[in-house]
């Protein structure tokens, strides 16, 4: 089934092959292409190839940052505002000494991004505080603002 979902420019591919479901963007604007490149799909599953269907494996945070996000901020940034794009310089060269830098990108968590930020703050982050006491059920101390049976008029 070619469609192309609302408010998108380009079409999908969809289907069943071997019970698996394929989805795929086919990157054209045009119908009758679209229905061209989900007959090549189907046509190289029947004949067995199913690296098409493969993803590309995923670099470490070093090769992303150094091939693909470096760039994108220098292009996008250098010329309409170079503190951004010195910015991104700067957290790059930070990530790239940091040990995250040979990970794979999926194997980077919440927990190995934390202990980044902990250790590259200027200042240490706060402790939780205690939580506070019950409310007592003691009356107050202070004396009462206004006492009806003293005479405020004098």
């Amino acid at each position: 089934m070619v469609y192309k979902p609302k408010g998108r420019k380009f079409y999908l591919v969809e289907f069943r092959c071997r019970g698996k479901r394929i989805l795929k963007r086919t990157k054209v604007t045009h119908i009758d292409d679209a229905r061209a490149i989900e007959s090549a799909i189907r046509t190289e599953l029947e004949r067995g190839n199913y690296g098409i269907l493969r993803p590309k494996p995923l670099p470490s945070l070093a090769e992303f940052l150094k091939n693909e996000f470096l760039p994108f901020s220098e292009a996008r940034f250098r010329e309409v505002k170079p503190n951004t794009a010195i910015y991104y310089q700067r957290g790059a060269k930070m990530l790239l000494s940091s040990p995250l830098a040979s990970m794979k990108l999926d194997a980077i968590t919440d927990r190995e991004a934390g202990q980044f930020i902990a250790a590259h703050l200027p200042f240490p982050l706060p402790q939780a505080a205690p939580p506070a006491p019950p409310p007592s059920r003691l009356t107050s101390a202070a004396p009462p603002l206004f006492d009806p049976g003293v005479d405020s008029s004098r």
